[in-house]
């Protein structure tokens, strides 16, 4: 769920990776209750809004897991952000799915690679230039006023809430060779990416082949029953425990990988 290490530096590259590894161990244990939060809102959302007929299974989960994603980095009043006049969440979306088909839309960057953005030859490369300056930028803004807000509390377990206050806590300690603003910026990019595409696309798609291999369902509940889970207050140990759906997850994502389009390969 959490590639933490975007763009490393050569410099300190292990300790930057353990760093990166003590900060998830920490944070994601504090997970449950986000996910548990983002869910019951958003299908009390959709109740509301009578949205329970006709539903885009991929669209819903994606929705679901990027408000996981921003709470669980910035805290929960970040999920509520506007940014060009949508939803962060919903902008965001649309923001990587423009990225991903730059390319396309650039025939250029198969000959240059990626550095033609920086040469704003057509509209669309200008449009995604405009955009990520301006989200990183708010991303700067955002840490710069959480230092303001928890000022001399980062060392305090009890104080932390949220991914930011967990690096900020280690910059806080580590100030010889402490996470740029625009490097947490760009973890945050690529935590966004890895959470509300692959796992929305992970999810929706396991909901179809249990929706066509109604065996499956069988065998997951029977894990569960057998390892005791209890749905209302379940752990991340429990979730590990569960080795039949964490294979049904490992080879829904070997026969509906979300880059079949763009890493194409024979196996």
């Amino acid at each position: 769920f959490f590639f933490l290490m975007i763009r490393r530096p050569p410099r300190s590259t292990q300790s930057r990776s353990s760093a990166a590894s003590d900060v998830y161990k920490r944070q994601v244990h504090g997970m449950i209750p986000i996910v548990k939060e983002a869910i019951n809102e958003h299908f009390a959302e959709m109740t509301e809004q009578k949205r329970l007929t006709k539903v885009r299974i991929m669209d819903e989960f994606q929705k679901i897991t990027g408000d996981i994603v921003l709470k669980a980095f910035f805290g929960s009043t970040f999920s509520k952000e506007m940014f060009y006049g949508k939803p962060l969440t919903k902008f965001l979306a649309d923001y990587f799915e423009d990225i991903t088909l730059q390319p396309i839309r650039n025939p250029l960057t198969f000959i240059i690679g990626p550095k033609v953005l920086q040469y704003n030859l057509i509209a669309n490369d200008r449009r995604l230039n405009a955009q990520t300056a301006a989200l990183k930028e708010l991303g700067r803004k955002t840490i710069e006023n959480r230092r303001k807000e928890i000022s001399g509390a980062y060392s305090k377990e009890e104080s932390r809430k949220d991914l930011l206050d967990f690096i900020l806590g280690y910059n806080e300690k580590n100030k010889d060779d402490p996470l740029s603003d625009d490097e947490i910026v760009d973890n945050f990019i690529t935590v966004f990416l890895a959470g509300m595409d692959t796992t929305g696309h992970l999810l929706g798609l396991s909901i179809y082949y249990l929706w066509k291999y109604p065996e499956y369902v069988a065998r997951i509940k029977d894990e569960a029953a057998r390892n005791g889970i209890n749905y209302d207050n379940i752990t991340i140990e429990d979730l590990s425990s569960l080795k039949f759906l964490e294979a049904f997850l490992k080879e829904v994502l070997r026969w509906g990988t979300p880059t079949i389009n763009m890493m194409p390969r024979e196996a």
